[in-house]
């Protein structure tokens, strides 16, 4: 009897580890099929979550790049104005080509004019024949260094002064640059060192008269009727400029 008792509590204790070994093996064995279906259900979420966030990061680089864009265009033309108007007169606009010459303008010219040595980072160098023709508002004008070729004043009635940095290389004034400008002063053309008046350029000139004109540059060429009609009241022309053979002839003095 005692045997058959023994016999019965080595088996009932192979159950109970039996048992107890297949309790601690269930969740190992359902973990990874766990894992999979977590997997699974996350996949669709993430790859939107990630799809959201391209898009949105997308729309932030086109909207940046946008007020960039924006930025420069303001920067560009602040910097126009800023080179050909002054504080408190009304806003005006030169008009360049590529090749240096002042066309025209828009908008309403100062009375006084300062012409910056470059527009929109082109070089000036040559203010064309119909440029300014007839404004009777400007009365004064400041020419840049760089300036070559000189036209397109007139009609300018009103027009007072006109100022030429010096020293200056090169100048050329055109047929007619400054005709009937009536109220302009006589200026200077010492320090030019290469300068050539065409025909009638200060036709009309009304304030010329009874001046004392003076030449000092290297070279002067005076075409005829270069100074007709200024009547001035002497002209002197320094011993080493070379000048046309008529320049006595054609200063109507």
């Amino acid at each position: 009897m005692k045997k058959e008792k023994g016999t019965w509590k080595r088996v009932l204790a192979k159950i109970l580890v039996f048992s107890l070994v297949f309790q601690l093996a269930m969740p190992v064995m359902a973990a990874p099929a766990v894992e999979e279906v977590v997997a699974e259900d996350a996949t669709p979420v993430v790859e939107e979550v990630a799809e959201e966030a391209m898009v949105e990061e997308s729309t932030e680089v086109a909207e940046e790049a946008v007020d960039v864009e924006e930025a420069l265009k303001d920067s560009q033309s602040e910097g126009t104005e800023e080179e050909v108007t002054s504080e408190g007169e009304e806003e005006f606009t030169l008009t360049i080509d590529k090749y240096g010459r002042i066309t025209g303008f828009t908008g309403t010219l100062p009375e006084t004019l300062v012409i910056p040595e470059k527009i929109n980072d082109i070089t000036v160098v040559t203010i064309a024949d119909d440029a300014f023709v007839g404004e009777l508002g400007l009365k004064h004008v400041e020419l840049p260094n760089t300036l070559v070729d000189l036209d397109g004043f007139k009609g300018c009635t009103n027009l007072e002064t006109v100022s030429i940095p010096r020293p200056h290389s090169k100048l050329y004034i055109y047929p007619e640059a400054f005709r009937d400008c009536k109220n302009l002063e006589p200026f200077s053309f010492k320090d030019i060192t290469y300068l050539h008046i065409y025909e009638y350029a200060f036709s009309g000139c009304e304030k010329f008269k009874d001046y004392d004109l003076v030449f000092d540059s290297k070279i002067i060429y005076l075409y005829d009727n270069s100074l007709a009609g200024l009547k001035v009241k002497s002209l002197t022309i320094a011993t080493d400029v070379s000048v046309s053979p008529n320049v006595v002839s054609i200063c109507g003095t």
